[in-house]
């Protein structure tokens, strides 16, 4: 049981990790002026 938690716990520490990094990449790309929020909605769908 120790074992499926500690995986439990790594697997979403690299899930935080990710979704952080998606939400940075996505606001430098807003920033950049890459993406607009239709294209944001049509990915989202």
């Amino acid at each position: 049981m120790d074992e499926a938690g500690h995986f439990d716990a790594v697997k979403l520490s690299m899930l935080d990790r990710f979704g952080l990094f998606a939400l940075f990449a996505a606001n430098e790309a807003l920033d950049a002026g890459w993406l607009t929020l239709p294209a944001i909605s049509a990915a989202r769908a």
